[in-house]
């Protein structure tokens, strides 16, 4: 059976958990691991074919986790700015235009999202350095590929606007007359 602990420590390690806790984390994984890479010899694949395959399902799992937080983006960014859709109706009954309402919800929503990306890539590159020692030896993969990078940071930006812009183009459909009304 391949050598779990070794690989899921590396990946463990820029987390700086707590000792006890990273333990039962890399034995419950490698468990986990040992099991379908036992099931998939079962099923007749080859030792080697079992441990790709077996590490090509933890990257599904990442690209779950990916998935989670494109639409984690997508809801707290929306509910942010919906939730400021009286404010946008005020302004507009006072004179602002669609354009300013637009600038505005980029300003407000923006920052957050530029600072998430920040850290976010500071942290993948972190991560990219761990796995530099070890998967990416192992299979020959470049983890430091600028155009990974920039695909994952446009898409998440991507995601981002379209929360932003959607209930911003919705609140410049309010009537600044029930707006006023309701404050």
């Amino acid at each position: 059976m391949p050598e779990w602990k070794q690989e899921i420590r590396r990946r463990l390690g820029p987390l700086k958990l707590d000792p006890s806790r990273e333990e039962s984390i890399i034995e419950e994984l490698s468990r986990r691991l040992d099991d379908y890479y036992a099931e998939l010899l079962a099923g007749g694949a080859t030792p080697p074919e079992a441990e790709r395959r077996a590490l090509i399902e933890v990257h599904e799992s990442e690209m779950l986790q990916r998935e989670l937080a494109t639409l984690g983006i997508y809801g707290v960014v929306s509910f942010d700015v919906s939730r400021r859709t009286k404010e946008m109706g005020v302004r507009i009954a006072l004179g602002a235009r669609q354009r300013d309402i637009y600038w505005a919800v980029l300003g407000a929503s923006g920052r957050p999202v530029a600072l998430g990306l920040l850290v976010g890539l500071t942290l993948a590159l972190a991560g990219a350095s761990a796995l530099d020692r070890g998967l990416a030896k192992r299979f020959a993969m470049n983890t430091h590929d600028p155009l990974a990078f920039a695909a994952a940071g446009a898409l998440l930006v991507a995601v981002a606007l379209a929360a932003m812009l959607g209930p911003a183009w919705r609140a410049t459909r309010v009537d600044p007359m029930l707006a006023l009304r309701e404050e």
